[in-house]
């Protein structure tokens, strides 16, 4: 064991920094890191490539012998440090990330014996510091918002601007509980919206459900939940991506990290909008303030003559003002610059990347898949 004498959580450090989305090298990130890794998980951590693994691979690059590796990746898998995937026959695994990775895994899992509420405090410091420049530090974003279907306007829509089509088309569909409402209930703040009504897509909610982090569930049940979220005025936040999208969030003002990020912070890209923006007809609108109140960003606020106005720069184009105004004065026009969405996750983290100064690890990380001929399933 003597890789357990050098200094795992610097190397894991230098090893998670390659990701689109770091891990400064802050006192709050090195004591979340000793909360949720040993270090002899820190040392496997710090090896692992940019992309998926095999146990061979790692067990190269470990020097630890296959039948104690795969016991120690058992346990990072189960704790959400580690992801694992077989797209195929093979058994892949693959670092988790700060975000959207460990941070929001660690508050999943209801019956977590790990210190939840000092997490929650250094998981808000680190945000609020170095971390949420890390997060928000690039002109590409993570996450895009999703319309409600029903406000559609008549123009084209994409297939990727249908919530139920996201749904509808994943191959495995998750159900769990909201990191951003369980971090901010440890931090004291009191939220009324549900738990439980964030979504996984895909081979991510695949991982979610064997790993004990959610609950499978089916598109009927799926959809209904939707519905429940809408009828709340939720926020849909998803990937910035158009295929094979990994999560559907559901969120609120007060809790979501985005949200907070535009309300608290005025970083209005924190979240890519919509390619629509709320448009208010005056002829109809009394002046009522429903969606002044409804608005999850702050975008409307109230003229001198009582009428609604919309801040078309904050608009994210979510369209909840116009599923609550009593008076149906509120329209979805489309954007007169909508944003690009990457085509996949792999396009988008590799925008990030160079817009950060990381694109030389993506490089080598596509290399790599282009030399094993791809991996069906992996995005």
């Amino acid at each position: 064991m003597s890789h357990l004498t050098s200094k795992p959580y610097t190397e894991l450090i230098k090893r998670l920094n390659k990701y689109q989305i770091g891990a400064p090298d802050t006192h709050e990130i090195r004591k979340i890191l000793e909360i949720l890794y040993t270090k002899e998980e820190a040392f496997v951590g710090s090896k692992f490539p940019l992309g998926p693994a095999t146990l061979e691979e790692l067990a190269h690059k470990t020097d630890i012998a296959q039948g104690r590796l795969v016991h120690i990746l058992e346990g990072m898998a189960q704790k959400g440090i580690v992801m694992d995937f077989r797209p195929g026959d093979t058994h892949f695994f693959i670092l988790t990330p700060t975000i959207f990775g460990f941070f929001e895994f660690t508050f999943m899992r209801l019956n977590s014996d790990l210190p939840l509420g000092e997490l929650a405090q250094l998981m808000e410091q680190a945000m609020l510091r170095e971390m949420g420049s890390e997060f928000f530090g690039s002109k590409t974003p993570m996450s895009r918002t999703l319309i409600y279907e029903k406000n559609l306007p008549q123009s084209k829509v994409m297939s990727y601007e249908q919530v139920s089509h996201l749904i509808k088309t994943a191959p495995y569909l998750s159900l769990q509980a909201c990191y951003c409402r369980r971090k901010a209930q440890h931090l004291g703040r009191k939220c009324t919206t549900p738990m439980d009504v964030c979504m996984g897509l895909g081979h991510s909610a695949d991982y979610l459900v064997r790993r004990g982090f959610a609950q499978a569930i089916s598109v009927d049940e799926m959809l209904r939940v939707l519905d429940k979220t809408e009828e709340l005025g939720l926020v849909h936040v998803s990937d910035n991506v158009q295929n094979e999208a990994a999560f559907i969030c559901n969120c609120c003002h007060c809790c979501c990290e985005l949200l907070r990020g535009i309300n608290e912070f005025n970083i209005i890209g924190s979240v890519s909008p919509t390619r629509y923006m709320s448009r208010i007809d005056p002829a109809k609108c009394n002046g009522c303030g429903v969606c002044i109140q409804r608005c999850q960003v702050r975008a409307i606020r109230q003229s001198y003559g009582k009428q609604a106005i919309v801040d078309q720069q904050r608009c994210i184009g979510c369209s909840v003002c116009a599923s609550f105004c009593p008076q149906k004065a509120i329209q979805m026009a489309d954007r007169p610059h909508p944003p690009h969405i990457p085509k996949n996750q792999v396009i988008r983290n590799i925008k990030i990347a160079s817009e950060k100064g990381r694109l030389r690890h993506f490089l080598f990380y596509m290399a790599g898949l282009f030399l094993r001929g791809g991996i069906k399933g992996w995005k």
